[in-house]
């Protein structure tokens, strides 16, 4: 029998051999004397010879020359700073609807349960004004991410569930002049208190307009109200409120050791002037990014044996998933819009199927992927003893959104879009 590998194994072991030379590049294994993790605040730099030689038919090959933007996580303690009328990105809370107009407000399971969700993010992602193929009503585009209360499950069909809400500049909730931050002068935190209590006027209105046509104008409550409020009443104790955190994106290309690692996958703030420290706090974030992927997370005794010829396709991807995590530890999404972007899954195998994505059922415009959120957001807002218990916590390996390329028009709803979620890789 022949010795030579097959052109499947020859490009499996040139990504093996790259993957590896990454890590050695920022020390994500410690060496063999135990030493510091002394480069990880450095550069990755690669030659033209180099990417050369790690060209394969990976998945991933075509997202490495694509510019993508991450999102890091920051705690607000100016409840304000997160209020509809900054467009806020943020994870946890309560939703913060672009359009108070559209009714209802909760979002339930695809399926025959027909139970509330639990809410877990939204990203704000303001359309170009300047591409004339988008529609000019959504120049102000927020999507929504909802979960199931069965954490553990969420890889199966309808328990996961994205919604796209979208606004013309000119509005009737919002002006086209940004928002002043608080706390720089009273004459702007004067001018916020008043935007958000003409906001949270205008909402109620629409609020108690919209309950006066469902009661039949004797305000009342309707049968639909009614049930509604039932079902509230009884799945109030199962949904999962986590805790709120902005979400701030920065380019890949820009992002720095000092903006992701503002917390650890605990939620501690850094604080600390000694290089020591910083160095063993760096180590300390990579290898719990490693344990926060599952039990399965690759190592460098698997990565050499991947690059001795023993191919396992699920481990070299999870390799190549693990160094973008690494180098960005706290990342928790990725985002790009761009038309060939593809999600970045951990395995080959439990991968779901990113070939043939529906169209727009609105426009019958092609959807696009857009963003993906990683499964290290799960130790910012799940309590350590959930996970600990092996209860039934969120809990994934990654989820895709994809949405309409179009952004196509809406009609007093929120236009559901399109996701995949690979299951948990200790599952």
């Amino acid at each position: 029998m022949s010795s030579e590998l097959t052109r499947e194994e020859e490009d499996a072991k040139r990504d093996a051999e790259e993957t590896i030379a990454r890590l050695d590049s920022i020390s994500i294994f410690p060496d063999d004397n135990g030493g510091a993790d002394s480069n990880f605040n450095e550069k990755e730099t690669r030659t033209k010879e180099d990417d050369e030689a790690s060209s394969s038919s990976s998945d991933d090959d075509t997202n490495d020359d694509l510019e993508w933007d991450l999102g890091f996580l920051e705690k607000r303690e100016d409840k304000t700073a997160l209020h509809a009328i900054y467009f806020p990105s943020k994870v946890g809370g309560d939703p913060q609807w672009l359009d108070p107009s559209v009714h209802p407000k909760q979002m339930h399971e695809a399926n025959a349960t027909k139970r509330r969700m639990d809410f877990l993010l939204q990203i704000y992602a303001a359309n170009d004004v300047e591409d004339d193929s988008l529609n000019a009503n959504a120049f102000h585009r927020t999507i929504y991410v909802f979960t199931s209360v069965d954490g553990d499950k969420v890889f199966e069909k309808g328990k996961v569930r994205a919604v796209r809400s979208q606004l013309a500049r000119a509005n009737e909730f919002y002006g086209t002049t940004p928002a002043p931050r608080r706390g720089v002068r009273e004459s702007d935190d004067l001018r916020v208190e008043e935007m958000i209590r003409e906001f949270e006027m205008k909402k109620r209105a629409i609020e108690t307009k919209v309950k006066m046509t469902l009661s039949g104008g004797n305000g009342s409550e309707s049968k639909e109200e009614e049930e509604e409020m039932k079902t509230k009443t009884k799945n109030e104790n199962e949904n999962t409120v986590y805790p709120e955190f902005e979400i701030v994106v920065e380019p890949e290309s820009d992002a720095d050791e000092a903006s992701c690692s503002s917390m650890d996958s605990e939620g501690v703030v850094a604080d600390t002037n000694d290089d020591d420290n910083k160095k063993t706090s760096a180590n300390t974030n990579k290898k719990k990014m490693f344990q926060s992927i599952g039990d399965e997370a690759i190592t460098e005794t698997d990565l050499k044996e991947i690059a001795s010829g023993v191919i396992d396709s699920d481990a070299q991807r999870l390799a190549t998933f693990s160094v973008k995590l690494a180098k960005f530890p706290d990342q928790v999404l990725r985002y790009c819009p761009a038309q060939n972007a593809k999600a970045m899954w951990p395995s080959k195998s439990l991968a779901p199927d990113d070939r043939n994505i529906p169209d727009c059922p609105r426009c019958r415009g092609k959807r696009r992927f857009e963003f993906q959120i990683l499964p290290t957001i799960v130790s910012f807002i799940v309590p350590k003893e959930s996970v600990e218990l092996n209860d039934s916590s969120l809990d994934f390996g990654s989820i895709a959104v994809y949405t309409c390329s179009k952004s196509c028009a809406l009609e007093g709803e929120y236009a559901e879009e399109y996701v995949l979620v690979h299951p948990p890789m200790n599952s």
